[in-house]
């Protein structure tokens, strides 16, 4: 089985002949479960997925026989009621112009694949901070459970873009000698610069981006703003609003430093931070769910973390196995 599945795309699930099987309902128990799995831990794939098994299907389909004997009777009423010779055409089949239309969109994707532009992708796991330095010289620090795709031969395109699809990645864009613009892309904002220092951090109901440093051109649904350093953009998914904010910048890149820095922040945003983070699930009481927390703690490991946050809000916190709680500490003085 290809080892580079995580690349493929549509043509690559539908060429891939083990996914046939596990489409067509033949594949061994080992193949319908590797296939199984892999659909439910790669979600950002299902699209592709879905098409190419429908595809796959609807190209092996079979159709009923009919008996010659009804055939040729069929023709003789058809003749009987004609009064000059019937041509008999050799029927085209359902399955040969499955076949010929399966061909040809086939051939399509294989052209548009091998015309179409090449990505590399950079991806931390969870609880991984990583740095990459692109083509360019530019620096690029992953926040963990991020990916990032870096088009190939920035020196022959009029522009220097990066797909941000997923989690947090920090900026340091190098200024070219013949000025090529630099593209951040997180859904549908588009962060646009020459030289500087910012954050963007794609998550599931916001996208963010944070300017540390320089001037940036950020735009959205036709919607564009210039912003200035210190500023925090954040765009609501839900609503389609894009709001601008002066904020403190430490809050949003202590995370380079392996630190959270908290200012009045609910309790509830921590325990999505830290899922996202670290790939578990948090339950937090109730009673909990309003609390804010203000203050600087480190987050070099999930125990580091969690010891921090216990000792100093005077909280009660478990960790067994992926699941982390939070309640109110029972504690008397």
């Amino acid at each position: 089985m290809n080892s580079n599945l995580e690349s493929y795309r549509f043509e690559d699930f539908l060429l891939d002949e083990s996914f046939q099987r596990w489409s067509l309902s033949t594949a061994e128990k080992s193949e319908r479960e590797f296939w199984s799995e892999y659909y439910l831990t790669h979600q950002e794939q299902h699209e592709a997925m879905d098409r190419a098994k429908v595809s796959i299907q609807q190209m092996n389909r079979t159709e009923p026989e009919v008996d010659a004997s009804h055939i040729e009777a069929a023709w003789e009423q058809v003749d009987e009621m004609t009064s000059s010779p019937v041509v008999r055409m050799r029927p085209i089949t359902w399955m040969s112009i499955a076949a010929s239309v399966a061909i040809m969109i086939v051939a399509s994707y294989l052209y548009l694949r091998d015309t179409a532009p090449t990505y590399v992708s950079y991806q931390t796991g969870y609880g991984q901070v990583s740095n990459v330095t692109l083509p360019d010289g530019t620096e690029v620090t992953l926040n963990a459970n991020s990916r990032i795709k870096v088009e190939e031969g920035w020196s022959d395109l009029d522009s220097r873009k990066v797909l941000l699809e997923k989690g947090e990645a920090f900026f340091e864009v190098t200024k070219t000698a013949d000025k090529k613009p630099f593209h951040v892309i997180s859904d549908e904002v588009t962060v646009t610069v020459l030289g500087t220092e910012f954050n963007v951090k794609s998550g599931k109901s916001a996208t963010q981006v944070m300017l540390r440093e320089g001037k940036i051109n950020l735009s959205y649904r036709g919607v564009e703003r210039i912003m200035k350093p210190g500023e925090l953009a954040n765009v609501d998914k839900a609503n389609s609003s894009l709001t601008v904010s002066e904020v403190e910048v430490r809050q949003y890149d202590s995370w380079l430093e392996r630190k959270l820095v908290f200012a009045n922040t609910p309790l509830s945003e921590v325990a999505i931070l830290i899922q996202d983070h670290y790939g578990v699930a948090v339950e937090l009481s109730d009673e909990l769910k309003d609390r804010r927390l203000s203050g600087e703690i480190p987050n070099k490991n999930l125990e580091l973390l969690l010891k921090a946050l216990k000792v100093t809000h005077d909280l009660e916190i478990s960790h067994d196995k992926n699941i982390v709680t939070i309640n109110q500490s029972r504690h008397k003085p």
